[in-house]
């Protein structure tokens, strides 16, 4: 079985963390893709205090249950300083995404996407 990912496509993702800092009280688009392998996706939620809280993103292009979901999430930073930014899916059975790292070999990577967002005075 194909394990569930998401991850964080825009803004543009420099390895961890976003390429351009977030202006404090300004509304900002985040959007990605997700997978369910064939069970598709149900859900994507996105946590801007690494993890410990989470709330819904709007599943924009649902795509098969064959193919990557598109979603979006609009953020408005509310702080000055670094945010971990972590994304998780769950899968059309309702099973949520693995958040443990696993290589891809044997039985495919599982892990959550992390992304270190700057968010600055305006």
């Amino acid at each position: 079985m194909i394990p569930t990912h998401s991850r964080f496509d825009a803004p543009l993702v420099a390895g961890d963390h976003f390429a351009q800092p977030f202006i404090l009280g300004k509304t900002a688009e985040l959007r990605g893709m997700a997978f369910g392998g064939d069970r598709g996706i149900s859900k994507v939620e996105i946590s801007t205090n690494d993890g410990e809280t989470w709330e819904e993103a709007e599943i924009s292009q649902p795509g098969t249950k064959i193919s990557w979901s598109l979603w979006r999430y609009e953020w408005m930073p509310k702080e000055v300083g670094k945010s971990q930014l972590v994304v998780r899916a769950t899968d059309s059975d309702g099973k949520l995404q693995i958040s443990e790292y696993r290589d891809p070999v044997p039985d495919g990577a599982t892990g959550l996407h992390r992304v270190r967002a700057n968010v600055v005075a305006s």
